[in-house]
Parts: C-alpha cells; structure tokens; sequence
C-alpha cells in the first residue's frame, strides 16, 4: 500500500518545482491542504507538520476541509501497525461514548419541558386577593356612611354589640380560596427543585466521606540554634561543642568476637568509634554490641562492605521507661 502510494506521489511530483527552493521536484512530500510540494529537507527546514512519508500540512488547522479524510485514514493506518488490523473495541467505545452523551442531553431536554410547563401554569395564575385589602375595602364603606349620616342622625347607645363572629363570618364569605391560589406555592418549590437539579446536573459528584486524609506532621514550636563561631577563645583555649553522636545496634555477631576486635575493624573508617558489649539473649549462640560515631558518619557506617558478613546492624533505639509515682 505504501510503495503503490510513494509511487503515486512521484508521478504527480514531475514538472513540478519545490515551494521552498523554487527547484525541479524528482522526489518530495505534497500538502494535503494546499497541494504545495517540498523537497524532504526542505519541508524540515520550515517546520512543517509531516502525516507520513509523502504528505505533509504546511497550511494552519483551520483550513482543513471537512471533506478530506486523509488524517483519519492515516491515523487509522498508525493505529493498525505492521497488522493492518484495527481493534473493534475502540470503536465500540467509542459508539458507548456517543449513546452517553445523547442520553445525558435528551435527560436535559425532559427537564427543560418540565420547567416550561410549570411557567406556563404560574403565567395563568390569578394573584390572590390579600385579607387586608378586604377589610379596607369594608371599613372604607362603613366609614364612608358614618360620616354622611353624623349631622342628620344622632345615634342612640347600643348596649348590645354586635358579634365579632359574624363579622368574620361576614369577611370569609368575601372570600374565595380556589386551586390555583393552593397551588401557586407549590408550582414555585417545583420550579426551584427542577432548577436545582438542571445546575448541578454537571456536577454529580458526591463527596467521599471515607477517604483517608493526609496528616502532616506538626512543625517544632521550639526554636533550635546550632553555633558555627570557630574563633571564641578563653585563656588561649578555644571553646567548641561536641558533635552528635549516632548508637548503632550490631548484633548476630560471632560471639567469640569481642569488643576491641570490632573496633579495631572500624577505627580505619570511624576514628571515634566506641563500642559497649551488651548482653544479648542468646550469649552462646551470638553476640551483641553497642557502637557509638558520630551523627555526620551514619549514611557512611549503613554500607554493608563496613561490617562484618552475617552481622545485622541498625539504629540503636532507647526506650523510656516510664516512671510510675509510688501509691498514696
């Protein structure tokens, strides 16, 4: 497929002069865009994006035409490899993907349709008429018949006022609690709801309460100073601290070995070695030692070559023992 093509290429490449050079072309690469040709080291020189051995795009992307489908072709033909065969599962992925996402925007069509008709059943409800402006419609009356009667007509005492239930009763036959007056609120929940759930329809994503969480370590309050002044001298004598020192653990050491035989194996390597015998669990069958150097040499004293072989070495732990107060 490949040599039918190059040969294919080098047919239509004859009489033709390179973009770049302005040279006979004999053999080359062609824009798939434009149907520009370039020499090989010419198309190099100028950056040019290369799809395979004859065809490259020189023109931005934006040119492309949608009825050319030589990079899909090609891009196809990299992901065969040498066997040609292209996997079915990428392409039924990719129909997955696609049946994903139009589920995802018919879901969001049904809502939109729900949202337009609870709008429209709001747009055709009448407003409710409020309580007071009942009252103020019925006491405008009185009060208007009050006055227009106050010069002509003189009111006798009533003993006996009139009951304040009927007047209520008077006020509730006024008026009218229909359907739509109930059900305004509730169209207004069903509209926020409906809005919510169109918002966060992005944003799906629940947290995980069950997560570990990162602890970090808490920062040392205590502020630390480490002197470097070399040059403090009393009486002629200089005045220096003694540098940190580093306990090693060595034990399943050959127990006819003994304190100074270890040292004398690690003077060479640590001048300030020092080494205590301790009592191990087992004294016929190992022996135990606690070996002392400075802080600055531990990286040093962890290679395996410094130490005898079979012998197991690492740092030296020291537990407190906790001090419990005497009964009271």
């Amino acid at each position: 497929m490949a040599s039918n093509r190059a040969n294919v290429c080098e047919s239509a490449l004859k009489n033709k002069s390179c973009n770049k050079c302005k040279k006979n072309l004999v053999k080359g690469v062609k824009c798939t865009l434009c149907e520009n040709n370039f020499h090989t080291s010419c198309a190099r020189n100028i950056n040019v994006k290369f799809l395979n051995e004859d065809m490259v795009i020189c023109c931005p992307s934006e040119k492309v035409s949608c009825d050319n489908d030589q990079a899909f072709f090609d891009a196809m033909e990299n992901l065969a490899g040498e066997s040609k065969v292209v996997d079915l599962n990428i392409f039924n992925y990719i129909v997955k993907q696609k049946d994903e996402i139009i589920q995802e925007l018919r879901d969001k069509i049904d809502l939109m349709q729900e949202q337009i008709v609870l709008l429209k059943g709001m747009t055709n409800v009448s407003p409710v008429k409020s309580l007071g402006d009942t009252n103020k419609k019925q006491d405008s009356g009185k009060n208007d018949s009050h006055i227009a009667d106050k010069e002509n007509v003189s009111r006798p005492v009533n003993l006996n006022p009139p009951n304040s239930v009927a007047g209520c009763s008077k006020i509730s036959d006024s008026l009218t609690i229909t359907e739509k007056h109930v059900s305004q609120p509730l169209l207004q929940l069903a509209t926020q709801q409906k809005c919510e759930e169109i918002i966060n329809l992005a944003n799906n994503m629940e947290a995980n309460s069950s997560d570990w969480k990162l602890v970090k370590r808490a920062k040392p309050r205590r502020k630390l100073v480490v002197g470097d002044n070399s040059s403090i001298k009393v009486n002629g004598k200089e005045l220096k601290g003694i540098p940190k020192m580093a306990c090693l653990h060595v034990y399943r050491v050959d127990p006819t070995m003994t304190a100074e035989e270890l040292k004398q194996s690690l003077t060479p390597h640590f001048s300030e070695v020092k080494i205590e015998t301790l009592t191990s669990k087992h004294p016929d069958i190992y022996a135990s030692f606690k070996v002392s150097i400075h802080e600055s040499h531990f990286d040093a004293a962890m290679d395996p070559t410094k130490w005898p072989k079979g012998a197991y070495v690492q740092r030296f732990l020291n537990f407190r023992r906790s001090v419990n107060p005497p009964p009271t």
